[in-house]
This record gives structure tokens, sequence and C-alpha cells, in this order.
């Protein structure tokens, strides 16, 4: 994951707006939810870009709040340059 420079996510997503850091991700072999995302394993200054294809990753609350927990944050607190 250390030399992984772009990714591009385009499979299932859960959003879950009720407990935000249990979203996931879902792989062909598992899945990785938000708060997995944001432990420091996750860190990786090589990351350029990151594309969100998936469903459901750009869901919030429609309502202004201070929520920031969102995919997009996760992978920017990873390193990303842009997601």
């Amino acid at each position: 994951m250390q030399k992984v420079q772009v990714i591009h996510s385009s499979h299932h997503a859960r959003s879950r707006l009720d407990n935000p850091l249990e979203s996931a991700l879902f792989l062909g072999d598992g899945c990785i939810t938000l708060s997995q995302l944001l432990t420091p394993s996750w860190r990786n200054p090589q990351l350029e870009d990151v594309f969100l294809s998936c469903c459901e990753t750009g869901l919030s609350v429609t309502e202004i709040t201070d929520d920031i927990l969102t995919f997009s944050t996760a992978f920017l607190c990873a390193g990303a340059k842009s997601v």
C-alpha cells in the first residue's frame, strides 16, 4: 500500500448515516470501514489521487453540520492530495 499513488474505487459501498464510522467499502475479499481508514496504518504519503465512484460514497446528511466523517475525509487524512 505504501507505493500506491492512485486509487480508483468502483465497487459496492454502504454509508451509515446513523453511525458514520461503520460505513464500509466492500472489496472482493472483505470490507474496509471508515474507522479503519482513519487509523495510522492507512497513512500513505505517496497517495496522490483517490477516485470514489462506489455507490453511497458521496452520501452525507443534508442539513449543514460539523460532521466530517466521510470517505473523502478519511482518504485525505490517509495522505491523498485529492479525492
